[in-house]
């Protein structure tokens, strides 16, 4: 075995249920030998056991495209993965449409998003930058690619996505 390994919220999922299909077989104490089957040591298998509420949870939470790892999401806010949720469901309901979806799009709807989880939650607002580096980050993980297609940048016109922009925010 190697040394630090990163295992995606699927092979996770995996490990849980065999240990569970194991332990409904009337064994005990199998948590270190199914990890074992799954390549992993003792004290990473009996930490995903510990943890299997919140692998579950995130399982539940996370876009069909996205290979996060639970280390991942222990760095970000709650309210932060629920906006990036929403955030790729919306881009993916505007790719539906046929609509253009820029940086800046993306950008000004995650802020929008933001702004609306903390509203509903009552609490204050704390800053956010929805900086590049952000955005970089949040295209890598959903694999998106900002392409333009044929004849697209004459036809994207400022005053258009500001009047999709204030649409956007009320369409919650």
């Amino acid at each position: 075995m190697v040394g630090r390994q990163s295992f995606t919220l699927e092979e996770k999922n995996k490990f849980i249920e065999k240990v569970e299909e194991t332990m409904n077989n009337g064994e005990r104490s199998c948590v270190a030998r199914v990890g074992r089957m799954f390549n992993m040591k003792a004290a990473t298998a009996r930490n995903m056991w510990k943890n299997r509420s919140q692998i579950q949870e995130a399982m539940k939470t996370k876009p069909a495209s996205a290979t996060k790892t639970i280390s991942y999401l222990k760095k970000k806010n709650r309210k932060m993965i629920q906006v990036e949720v929403a955030l790729f469901d919306w881009y993916q309901k505007q790719q539906a449409l046929g609509c253009n979806v820029s940086n800046i799009r993306l950008q000004a709807q995650a802020h929008s998003l933001w702004i609306f989880m903390y509203e509903r939650s009552k609490k204050g607002l704390p800053p956010f930058a929805f900086s590049d580096g952000w955005l970089n980050g949040f295209k890598r993980q959903h694999g998106l690619k900002m392409r333009t297609g044929h004849g697209e940048s004459g036809s994207v016109i400022l005053l258009d996505m500001l009047l999709e922009y204030n649409k956007s925010r009320h369409s919650f």
